[in-house]
């Protein structure tokens, strides 16, 4: 006996010795990847602020003695800002009280960056471990008009990964000699001693702006910790690796004086020169005009020739002749682009060319338009008995919105108005509103060049239900919303009215043209059923309840009825049939393997805030990404769907997604573009940042086992959306 159960262990042992080597060396591996990572190593989850002020980067860091929260945000809000002193104040729950720092460069045109840095002596996280954190912003509007300073605060939230402590965010001043000239980085001109923001190790562009009668010199760098790669070159590119200063140096042009016997003149030898074009806004809606001129060319030889060109943000920044000029070789650009072309910040440049012999060439510096989304058809909708809740995407901030009401459907009808709110930056707003039955509707004017306004396009009423009134609030663009509300009311009243109708008729010996009713209301009401998941359960009530009242009248009546009445009943099993079809296959996600996002979620919007999932809803207006034409776009959500999974998958810690049939936007060594299953990403692998145009390396992949909620996400066009900051696409 003894000798069989060692011959057993030897067989187990022999037999299964392999696996036990697999399992061994897959622990090695992962352990020696974790502790790879090495000190320098952060990675963003996600953050935002609010429409205007777009979060680029939410950064973490810590050491023995405390933390330091760095924030990078972009202004987008077509005009130039300042940070005042303590601009920043962390509110989240771990901070014992708040915690204040400084934004810099104070001054932060339109189109430029600007980071904050926040000292927690302290606080020590764990290394790796994933914060929430949450804090106000202040900054300064300045009146072009008055010059006065309007203060605005605004808030924002998101979650980091705790890094090693290093100084990444440096401070690098900028210098010119004279001091009124100005440096242009990243495409947005900067004063002479600004002081700037810069990460570590990025490269940077830098152009040295002309000024009148001075010739550019060279680039100069305080210590060894700026780069300039080419200092002798008046565009070039420059990155830090710690604090210091930059300076653009000019030598003035020297003049030549030339005389006759009655007139002495005074020439600036040689070079073409044509200064910066001037817009009459710096930012615009798609659909609109700016017009951009410059005085011409000076110097050379005349007449002189000319050529708009023009960079578009997308799909590859690059400067080609101007299509969105008007009259593209003269010195004055009516500037135009249609309400499909891309968002972002367009560049134009004026080039010119004299009669000389050799001729000479010379292009100005670029002028800088933002180009932001139409202002779409703000929809209504009521937030509580006694309120209503406008929203509305696009356009440009701040936005200001109207309430009217009348006694007609008719918005164009309805002029008296109920209230304004003005100087709103975010894209919706609510109303009180009084009791009684009145009609609404609302229109939204935005801050652009040529001021917006929309008008919305049907009334809400307020004795109308919480489902009449998400039909109401459908304009002509919602009609996938639109459906699923009608649907739900619709149901319920052509399966109850044909069932009462038909067991009236069935007792009053007319079972056979109640039948028939019966039968043709209670396909109608499986057909709508169909149409509207959402009403599903009540609907199959209805219809079970219909049948049920069918079937009973019928059996009272004459024998020659009984045909009629069992043919309904067929009918109406045949109806309950479809609606059951219907609900399976509404409900079909609930096996294990569906593809889908889990409910926590975070899906940005297209104003750059983000909402979970779950919460996300039929109208919204979400980020979604061309790849195709590298390009982003405004996508309209048409339908959200909850189904469950027993299995989930955790990308980098914070993706949850099901392992199959979620497609995701990657890149590895040999491949870029679409997979269907989150399964195959490993380690290594990168996921596409549609927001930021940039790729975030996967480093860690777990699973979950349970009863998971996950959602689908429809939208028009792509399909697409942003979950947690990563590219998705629909289920497969």
């Amino acid at each position: 006996m003894k000798k069989r159960k060692a011959q057993s262990v030897i067989e187990f042992i022999s037999t299964y010795s392999w696996s036990f080597l697999i399992l061994i060396v897959l622990i090695s591996v992962i352990t020696i990847f974790t502790l790879s990572k090495g000190a320098n190593t952060y990675s963003q989850s996600y953050c935002y602020i609010s429409p205007g002020i777009n979060c680029q980067n939410l950064i973490l860091m810590s050491n023995s003695t405390g933390s330091k929260v760095t924030l990078i945000f972009l202004n987008n809000l077509g005009t130039d800002i300042s940070t005042p002193e303590n601009s920043i104040i962390l509110t989240s729950t771990f901070v014992n009280g708040s915690s204040d720092g400084t934004c810099y460069p104070v001054d932060v045109p339109n189109g430029g960056t600007a980071i904050c840095n926040v000292t927690l002596p302290g606080y020590v996280p764990s290394s790796g471990s994933q914060v929430a954190l949450s804090f106000a912003l202040k900054y300064q509007i300045h009146s072009k008009t008055s010059g006065s300073a309007d203060l605005y605060s605004t808030s924002g939230a998101g979650t980091a990964f705790t890094a090693p402590y290093h100084s990444i965010a440096l401070a690098v001043t900028l210098l010119t000699t004279p001091a009124n000239a100005s440096i242009m980085v990243q495409g947005v001109p900067y004063t002479s001693n600004t002081q700037l923001g810069m990460l570590q190790g990025i490269h940077y562009d830098l152009y040295a702006q002309s000024i009148p009668g001075y010739a550019f010199s060279e680039w100069s760098v305080s210590n060894s910790n700026i780069t300039v790669i080419d200092p002798h070159s008046q565009s070039t590119v420059a990155y830090a690796l710690g604090n210091g200063q930059i300076t653009a140096s000019y030598t003035p042009i020297s003049p030549t004086t030339t005389s006759t016997s009655s007139l002495t003149t005074t020439i600036l030898p040689g070079a073409l020169y044509v200064p910066q074009p001037t817009p009459s806004s710096q930012v615009m809606d798609q659909g609109q005009t700016v017009t951009i001129v410059n005085s011409g060319a000076s110097s050379g030889t005349s007449p002189y020739t000319y050529q708009w060109l023009e960079e578009i943000p997308e799909p590859t920044p690059s400067f080609t002749n101007a299509v969105d000029c008007a009259s593209p070789t003269s010195t004055s650009c009516s500037f135009t682009v249609s309400t499909s072309a891309p968002i972002g910040t367009y560049h134009l440049e004026l080039k010119a060319e004299d009669s000389g012999s050799p001729r000479l060439t010379i292009t100005s510096n670029p002028a800088a338009v933002t180009v932001n989304l139409q202002l779409c058809t703000p929809s209504l909708s009521f937030s509580s008995g006694s309120s209503i809740t406008v929203s509305w995407c696009g356009g440009t901030p701040l936005y200001s919105t109207t309430l009217y009401s009348g006694s007609s459907p008719s918005c164009t009808s309805d002029t008296g108005v109920v209230a304004t709110n003005s100087g709103l930056s975010t894209t919706s707003t609510s109303f009180s509103i009084p009791s009684g039955s009145y009609y609404y509707c609302a229109s939204v004017t935005d801050s652009a060049s040529s001021q917006q306004t929309s008008l919305s396009t049907s009334a809400i009423s307020s004795t109308t239900t919480s489902t009449t009134s998400s039909t109401s609030t459908s304009t002509s663009t919602s009609t996938s919303s639109t459906s699923t509300s009608t649907s739900t009311s619709t149901v319920s009243t052509i399966v109850t009215n044909a069932a009462t109708n038909a067991a009236t008729n069935a007792a009053t010996n007319a079972a056979t043209n109640a039948a028939t009713n019966a039968a043709s209301s209670v396909t109608n009401g499986a057909s709508s059923v169909t149409n509207g998941a959402s009403s599903v359960t009540n609907g199959a009530s209805s219809v079970t309840n219909g049948a049920s009242s069918v079937t009973n009248g019928a059996s009272s009546v004459t024998n020659g009825a009984t045909h009629s009445t069992n043919a309904a009943t067929h009918s109406t099993n045949a109806a309950t049939h479809s609606t059951n079809s219907a609900t399976k296959s509404t409900n079909s996600a609930t096996v294990s393997g569906g593809g889908c996002v889990l409910g926590n979620d975070t899906v940005t919007l297209y104003d750059g805030s983000s909402v979970p999932v779950s919460a996300l809803s039929a109208g919204q207006y979400v980020l979604g990404y061309s790849t195709a034409t590298n390009s982003t776009q405004a996508l309209r959500v048409s339908l959200v769907t909850e189904s469950h999974a027993s299995a989930i998958e955790y990308i980098n810690g914070n993706i949850g997604v099901t392992p199959f049939d979620q497609p995701m936007y990657v890149r590895n060594d040999t491949y870029t573009g679409w997979i269907d299953n989150p399964s195959a990403i490993q380690p290594g692998w990168y996921l596409f940042q549609p927001a930021t145009k940039s790729w975030v390396e996967v480093y860690s992949i777990t699973y979950g086992t349970g009863d998971f909620a996950v959602y689908n996400v429809y939208t028009n066009s792509t399909n697409t959306y942003v979950v947690n900051g990563v590219l998705v696409d629909m289920k497969a």
